[in-house]
């Protein structure tokens, strides 16, 4: 989930995520969720009273997507870094 230049968050590729699946699921927090048959990894965000998934592109297609009944919250990203 790369941002653009100049975002304050930005995961490119090959960043290892260190994921808790006992945290509390908040908006604000970066998520991974199960929907369907696959995992995405997205921003909690609240709009309305109402939960999204939200990308850090501002370009990708479905930047906000609602949350759905029968999304699972796999767990919160804790921590994110490179090997060295």
């Amino acid at each position: 989930m790369t941002a653009p230049a100049g975002a304050q968050y930005s995961f490119p590729e090959g960043m290892k995520l260190f994921v808790s699946p006992d945290t509390e699921a908040l908006p604000g927090k970066f998520v991974i969720v199960a929907r369907e048959n696959m995992a995405t990894f997205k921003k909690l965000t609240q709009v309305d009273g109402e939960l999204y998934l939200e990308a850090l592109n501002p370009d990708w297609p479905e930047r906000y997507q609602r949350l759905q009944k029968g999304d699972r919250y796999i767990g919160v990203v804790r921590h994110a870094g490179f090997d060295l």
